[in-house]
């Protein structure tokens, strides 16, 4: 993810399970994110059969 300042938060993602919530965990970036870590899940809805939205929750601590 990148920012409008520049710095970027980077997170690896885990297998969805069926209701369509996604786990991952974030692990590191750049700028005020250096060396960050937490988790979150993201939450996929479908709104149409051709439309998505979604929603992040998230915990990210930094050094």
């Amino acid at each position: 993810m990148r920012f409008k300042s520049g710095d970027t938060l980077t997170d690896s993602w885990e297998e969805g399970s069926h209701l369509k919530e996604y786990t991952y965990k974030i692990t590191g970036g750049t700028g005020k994110y250096e060396n960050a870590s937490g988790e979150g899940t993201y939450t996929l809805e479908e709104l149409t059969e051709t439309l998505f939205g979604g929603k992040y929750q998230s915990t990210i601590e930094l050094p």
